[in-house]
């Protein structure tokens, strides 16, 4: 068998699925059929209901390669691979940033990846799956990592933005290359895998706990950060965490990364809310912080005078019906 060629992650032989990844298989080719958008991996696990890194892993072979061991292997190297765009995401956001990563620890099971603006936490443990993925719509640079926990949900998708960061980053990533597992793929638990998360700061001055208002209220929130100058957003699930200070552009749908735009992008899912609570910082600064019905938060907090903050929260959580 050749090896890859270290310009295309394509491997050169797969297996045979499982019987439910062949209902996959049909599932997805009949959606694409009536939407072709739906061909990227994340739409169509959305739409299909299924988890992304099995649909990831029907395209072994094709324009994915799966890679064996963890994702202190695959990254060791990332601060030669100049900008690249970093996009974590839990169930009530989406936060993508365009950076270059300067500096990568590994402190116990945390891997932490340390930009001129954010820093990414990422559990070593629960990254199982990481594949390599080739976006045929783009023109210019188009390969990316994307790391999944054992249940199949993605924990970090890492794309790479320059040809130089591509000629540096593929050899070292195809290396990696697993040609034995091919297109099957089986879910299990995550298990208490996590990491620890950012300094929580949060000293909680009131609580919205009923949806309704926690949803209104980041709606409201989301919509009106935009007018800020610099914002802290946070994101963090149970075995990956952002923390982005900067200025920033926010919606309520998605929100991709577009050449000449703004560094830092998030979206926010409204309807995964459970209760937000309004919280103070100890320079006096009020903030607001949501979260899901298990370990999900999602935090926005002004980085202006508490005067203008108190503004901000307020109008967000009584806004206007």
């Amino acid at each position: 068998m050749s090896s890859p060629r270290p310009d295309s992650p394509r491997t050169s032989r797969s297996s045979p699925g499982t019987e439910a990844n062949s209902q996959w298989v049909s599932a997805w080719e009949s959606l694409v059929d009536r939407q072709p958008h739906l061909r990227q991996p994340e739409l169509a696990a959305h739409a299909l209901r299924i988890p992304e890194a099995g649909l990831m892993a029907l395209r072994v072979g094709q324009d994915s390669t799966r890679l064996r061991g963890r994702a202190v292997d695959w990254l060791s190297p990332v601060t030669r691979w100049g900008k690249v765009a970093l996009t974590v995401r839990n169930t009530l956001g989406t936060a993508t940033v365009r950076t270059e990563v300067r500096e990568l620890k590994l402190s116990g099971d945390t891997l932490r990846l340390v930009g001129d603006h954010e820093d990414v936490l990422l559990s070593n443990k629960a990254a199982v799956h990481g594949f390599v993925h080739e976006d045929a719509a783009q023109t210019s640079a188009r390969h990316g990592l994307y790391l999944y926990d054992p249940t199949g949900e993605v924990l970090l998708r890492l794309q790479l933005l320059t040809p130089a960061g591509e000629r540096a980053a593929l050899p070292h990533l195809l290396a990696h290359s697993d040609f034995e597992s091919g297109t099957g793929w089986r879910a299990s638990s995550i298990g208490s895998e996590s990491v620890g998360g950012f300094p929580g700061w949060c000293s909680i001055e009131s609580t919205l706990n009923r949806m309704e208002a926690a949803r209104r209220a980041m709606v409201a929130a989301v919509s009106q950060s935009a007018e800020l100058p610099a914002m802290r957003v946070i994101v963090e699930g149970k075995a990956v965490a952002m923390n982005y200070l900067g200025p920033m552009q926010g919606n309520l749908s998605a929100a991709p990364l577009v050449d000449g735009g703004a560094d830092f992008v998030f979206s926010a899912r409204t309807a995964t809310a459970n209760h937000a609570f309004v919280c103070l910082a100890p320079d006096g600064v009020p903030y607001l912080r949501f979260h899901d019905a298990e370990t999900a938060t999602f935090t926005l907090w002004p980085q202006v005078p508490a005067t203008e903050a108190r503004a901000w929260v307020t109008a967000a959580t009584n806004p206007q019906r």
